[in-house]
């Protein structure tokens, strides 16, 4: 069987902005194309959570010089990896900023806002597993509208970064705020009413900015799909693979909480005999026999001795792994395309959110009217102490 897991069109060091960005060697090799066409597929990468901007970044350059696609292809993965770990990092921030707001009695409404859109974000906003060869996006003509989408992306991505270093800022400034208060500081009660405020406004442009980051990808694949539609030869597997993606969940969700009976344990490997083709031939067994346990079983026994570029670092990787070599066996004699159809449909998801966010617009507004009035009964009170005197 073919290899192809590193399908990336970058190098592992390039300047991309103002400084040097160094990652992993993503570069493809000889080895990642496919039996049917010879060309790069959008297939698992192994990135590390602290290099997924840096990656994100690089793999945007390249993609901005290339023609013949072979960095597109992974843009999907590249991007479906950068927008899990930043939702993940805003759900620890939104979550502390909360227990800071909820402190004031009068905040406690708006944090309750804020974790109700935090929990859709969280469970409802997912990116689909795409799985494309390089040659199947020229066919279908959509480069260009890719590369001009990806650009909005980027856009977004990057004031995103810039309203997460001001909600940190917001956030270590009522930490600062309480400490001193802690250690007998004089504080003004308003003064930290003024910080709360500034921290709800903060932390809604924060949300409201990955808002429009995952409707600029929802675009991006819109265009994916509308582009195949018309794109003959090309088999559509996107339903077998979402079915298979939904029951590999489960059996990932049964296996992390125990749900499921006690089965005899894999015999020990030895690294020194693994053979990777072997390996991924016998995961292929285990899901085409519906097995799905056992391969996922299987692929943690497989990742304690084989390399983290095929196998991933940990279980956060296995759905990857598992539906990435699923979708090249699918399409190794044919070219093929699978789009999964998540959960829930993500323009659904982006409207959830928007109803969410005009909420905690208005509740912002009321908090700043409300500071507004507290800072003009201060000043009032303020000249009538100098008239006094």
């Amino acid at each position: 069987m073919a290899r192809d897991y590193s399908p990336v069109s970058e190098s592992s060091r390039s300047v991309c902005s103002d400084k040097d960005i160094e990652i992993v060697d993503l570069s493809p090799t000889d080895a990642s194309t496919s039996h049917y066409s010879g060309s790069p597929a959008s297939t698992f990468i192994n990135i590390q959570s602290d290099e997924v901007e840096d990656v994100w970044r690089l793999h945007v350059c390249n993609l901005m010089s290339e023609q013949f696609a072979v960095s597109s292809v992974s843009t999907y993965f590249i991007f479906t990896k950068l927008f899990k770990e930043t939702r993940r990092r805003l759900y620890n921030l939104t979550r502390e900023s909360c227990h800071y707001l909820s402190m004031d009695e009068s905040h406690r409404s708006i944090s309750a806002q804020f974790l109700s859109a935090l929990e859709v974000l969280v469970s409802q906003a997912e990116c689909p597993h795409i799985f494309i060869y390089s040659d199947t996006m020229l066919t279908s003509s959509i480069l260009e509208q890719h590369k001009f989408c990806v650009l909005e992306i980027q856009e977004h991505f990057e004031t995103y970064v810039e309203r997460r270093e001001r909600a940190v800022e917001r956030l270590d400034a009522i930490k600062s705020s309480l400490k001193l208060q802690s250690l007998g500081e004089p504080l003004h009660s308003f003064s930290g009413e003024e910080q709360r405020v500034e921290m709800c406004r903060s932390l809604y442009k924060l949300h409201f900015q990955l808002l429009l980051l995952f409707q600029s990808y929802a675009k991006l694949v819109t265009i994916l799909q509308t582009g195949i539609k018309h794109t003959q030869q090309v088999t559509d597997h996107s339903r077998e693979v979402t079915l298979l993606q939904q029951e590999l969940k489960k059996a990932i969700h049964e296996l992390e909480n125990g749900l499921i009976e006690h089965t005899s344990p894999l015999p020990p490997l030895d690294p020194l005999t693994i053979h990777i083709e072997q390996s991924e031939m016998n995961l292929l067994d285990q899901l085409n026999k519906m097995k799905l346990i056992s391969a996922v079983k299987l692929l943690h026994t497989y990742r304690s001795v084989g390399p983290s570029e095929v196998f991933g670092n940990s279980t956060m990787d296995d759905l990857d792994v598992l539906l990435s070599l699923y979708c090249r066996q699918l399409t190794e004699k044919k070219s093929g395309v699978v789009v999964t159809q998540p959960e829930h449909d993500m323009n659904r998801v982006c409207s959830r959110l928007l109803d969410k966010y005009i909420q905690l617009s208005s509740s912002i507004k009321a908090l700043e009217q409300h500071a507004k009035l507290g800072r003009e009964v201060i000043h009032t009170a303020r000249i009538a102490v100098i008239d006094s005197l």
